[in-house]
């Protein structure tokens, strides 16, 4: 009878100290059907249950899983383009920015790290989600948002729990700047701007396509551009180099185009530039022709985009 209870009680704890792996498993299935509900469902039920516990008490390979696994599901809930999936969570992408670290930080001290290098790889992933939110701040005019929205991208990437994939993207600590100053928070502008001269910025910018997202990915300086172009991280790489402002009623020749935005050439003046501020521009056209596609705000990072409302016309000038 002692040794029939003593079974039972094994049963049961094993039962009790294996909850959350049913849990990850079938979060990791609903996600690869793309069901996020669920799988935030299940994932958020495991998060509860290792809350709960003693990690020591948990398997290495269960909370590999674990952390990966929600860094995936609430990354794909902040970009997902379905509004009632967005709303499942609001901060859903600050969610797997701290899965992704929480996971990193974890494998630095276990036996075996097999979900560290995807992790790190999907770190622009997440970066650029947070464009995309700050973007949409920006539209809403709320500059507070975009600010932030600048700002987490920037500090995601320079995490130093990155290690040497870390990286201080001055681009995204420029375009914080400018909407800080937009906002009206002087003191914030002048830190971010201050802070850019700290790191050497200097107006030049390296952009690869990243062969993971597809989307163009800034990098710092040309050695963190090369490094991932050698080990087939990105591709396609860009040097954008800092080029003399456009002001109004400047005569602009030689123009050359830097992208297409889907339906006509962005343009810029003799070099391959991105556009920081709105600008005029002066066209001779026999006719007038239809708004160029962009996003705003038009900043550095955005390879195929200029400011809002630019349009060209019978040698008018438009403001943008």
């Amino acid at each position: 009878m002692k040794k029939v209870l003593f079974a039972l009680s094994m049963v049961i704890t094993l039962g009790l100290t294996a909850q959350e792996a049913p849990k990850v498993t079938s979060a990791i299935i609903a996600l690869r059907g793309n069901e996020l509900v669920e799988a935030k469902g299940f994932i958020d039920e495991a998060t509860d249950i290792i809350a709960g516990k003693n990690q020591a008490e948990i398997k290495e390979k269960i909370l590999s899983k674990f952390y990966y696994n929600k860094s995936l599901i609430y990354a794909k809930i902040a970009a997902s383009p379905d509004a009632a999936i967005k709303a499942l969570d609001e901060k859903a992408n600050d969610v797997a920015a701290q899965s992704i670290l929480d996971l990193i930080k974890f494998e630095s001290a276990a036996k075996k790290q097999p979900y560290t290098l995807d992790a790190i790889q999907n770190i622009p992933n997440i970066a650029f989600n947070y464009l995309v939110e700050a973007s949409a701040a920006y539209d809403a005019g709320n500059f507070e948002g975009a600010y932030n929205g600048y700002m987490s991208a920037f500090e995601l990437k320079k995490n130093e729990l990155l290690g040497e994939y870390a990286s201080l993207d001055t681009s995204l600590l420029f375009n914080a700047g400018i909407i800080a100053g937009q906002s009206g928070n002087v003191e914030a502008s002048v830190d971010a701007f201050r802070s850019c001269l700290d790191l050497g910025y200097k107006g030049i910018t390296y952009t690869a396509t990243y062969a993971a997202s597809g989307e163009p990915q800034p990098y710092p300086n040309k050695a963190a551009m090369e490094k991932d172009l050698q080990i087939g991280l990105a591709t396609d790489p860009v040097i954008a180099l800092k080029s003399e402002a456009i002001t109004a009623r400047q005569e602009v020749r030689r123009l050359t185009t830097v992208g297409l935005t889907g339906r006509e050439h962005v343009i810029g003046a003799n070099l391959n530039v991105w556009l920081l501020y709105p600008v005029l521009v002066l066209i001779t056209e026999h006719k007038t022709k239809r708004a160029i596609f962009v996003r705003t705000p038009s900043f550095i990072g955005w390879l195929n985009m200029l400011a809002t409302r630019i349009t060209i016309g019978i040698g008018n000038l438009r403001e943008a």
